[in-house]
């Protein structure tokens, strides 16, 4: 998405679009730094997605000089494929994400769930639509499996129009997948289900292999005036929630993928089950970026070997 259709800051920039209608035999060396130099600019906190971008444009180009079609691989800048420092993140405990749950509005209980419990990115929580859930019924007295189906991911552009959420296809092919629902959150899916689908669908613009156009649709969650939830507006809506749950400032929407791939981790899921979850391709990101070490976890994990050996807890 950043080399021929870039989104976002970089969606109208000449830089970050200036790869779109050059040639393969035509790239030069010069055209990777322009590119790479406005890919920079315009996504400055993304630098792990800008080096995945860079890695697949090299690979591309070494494919292509493997084949003939290139004397020399011109995708060569030795700084942007250097290891990243990425800032530590704060992983949220289980309580602080249940002290936000049940401070945030009832409306947004689901969007919340979806993103610090299961990991979904914030423009797939968003994009969901009603027909996205599945509710399988299970004999009295189990609640019912719930499952939510990633097909689509919403994406804030300004543009000559303004600010809008637009329609686009996940960002990678393994953001294509079917998450189950924790039992503990079921609940919030049934009562929003019952008190908050639209009555009437969403007009929402898309834009599909490069082309623009509107759709109608029945989004899972909208504002109460019954359009799509901006991705700022809800930020805005989880700030005040934190506000009032007393829990650390450094939680945010993207820190509920680092909890849920570090407490799998715990449960001994291995690295592809992790990945197919979260709809992440890259296992080095899920590795080296969102798995964490819980606050005691390695008191617990001591206090089991002690227990092996026959020493007490």
């Amino acid at each position: 998405m950043r080399i021929t259709h870039p989104y976002g800051p970089g969606a109208q920039d000449e830089d970050v679009c200036s790869l779109r209608d050059i040639r393969l035999v035509d790239l030069t060396k010069a055209d990777v730094y322009r590119w790479w130099d406005g890919v920079q600019r315009c996504y400055p906190e993304a630098k792990t997605v800008n080096q995945q971008a860079y890695k697949r444009l090299r690979a591309a180009c070494a494919e292509a000089v493997e084949r003939g079609m290139l004397a020399t691989n011109p995708v060569a800048i030795p700084k942007a494929g250097s290891k990243i420092e990425t800032k530590e993140k704060y992983l949220p405990t289980d309580g602080e994400i249940g002290a936000i749950l049940a401070q945030v509005p009832a409306r947004y209980r689901v969007l919340t769930s979806l993103v610090l419990h299961h990991g979904v990115r914030i423009g797939e929580a968003i994009a969901l639509e009603v027909a996205d859930v599945e509710v399988i019924p299970r004999p009295v007295p189990f609640l019912p499996r719930v499952t939510v189906t990633i097909r689509q991911n919403a994406q804030r552009i300004t543009d000559g129009g303004g600010t809008h959420m637009l329609l686009q296809s996940p960002k990678t092919k393994a953001g294509n997948r079917t998450v189950p629902i924790m039992a503990a959150d079921v609940p919030y899916f049934l009562d929003h289900l019952a008190r908050f689908t639209p009555a009437e669908p969403t007009v929402i613009r898309q834009q599909i292999k490069g082309t623009h156009s509107t759709r109608t649709l029945r989004l899972l969650t909208v504002t109460a005036s019954g359009h799509m939830v901006m991705d700022t507006s809800y930020r805005s809506v989880l700030s005040r929630a934190k506000e009032r749950a007393g829990v650390h400032p450094g939680i945010n929407p993207h820190t509920g993928r680092n909890w849920l791939i570090t407490r799998l981790a715990e449960q001994g899921a291995h690295l592809k089950e992790i990945g197919k979850l979260l709809g992440q391709d890259d296992m080095e990101t899920i590795y080296e970026v969102y798995m964490k070490v819980r606050a005691g976890r390695t008191d617990e994990l001591m206090d089991r070997v002690s227990q092996s050996l026959g020493g007490g807890s």
